[in-house]
């Protein structure tokens, strides 16, 4: 079966990899994916090109994962790739009344999009990109927050200036 797990990726976090890790042994084959919303393009602390780099990696470590990025609509992009149902990490309740509202909109546009809610492992139910991007921004310990290789490239863009913090 393959499936695809949406995101923004802002960055990708080790809750993310963990959710992509789980789905990838329960399905087979997954899609993680960047969906590039047009009106916050310029918004967040990396370019959709660095996060898209950042899910290959991690992606490239786990078998059964591929990383994309895309700007059309997610309904549309399971469709034409003839994925079997969308993938949602859920952390909390709040998670899960936005997650449906999506999945309702989805729906709308494909028959056929499915949503499947995966619920987070509890160590990760707090973590967040929003965090994440904070411990960089002020340039703390990215241990346990996200995959060790994701940390290593942003630390390179860091030491490149390719990452203005």
């Amino acid at each position: 079966m393959k499936v695809l797990i949406p995101g923004s990726f802002d960055p990708v976090t080790t809750g993310h990899t963990d959710i992509i890790r789980r789905a990838a042994a329960l399905f087979g084959e997954v899609t993680a994916c960047i969906f590039v919303n047009s009106e916050k393009r310029l918004s967040g602390m990396f370019t959709p090109q660095q996060r898209f780099e950042l899910l290959r990696l991690v992606c490239s470590e786990i078998k059964g994962a591929k990383a994309d990025i895309s700007d059309i609509l997610v309904a549309e992009y399971a469709k034409t790739g003839g994925y079997s149902a969308i993938v949602k990490g859920i952390r909390s309740a709040g998670d899960i009344d936005y997650e449906l509202m999506i999945s309702d909109v989805n729906l709308y546009i494909w028959e056929g999009a499915e949503t499947l809610f995966l619920p987070s492992s509890p160590e990760y139910a707090r973590m967040s990109s929003t965090a994440v991007r904070e411990l960089i921004k002020y340039r703390l310990p990215l241990d346990g927050w996200m995959p060790e290789i994701a940390a290593d490239y942003i630390g390179k863009l860091i030491d490149s200036g390719e990452l203005k913090i």
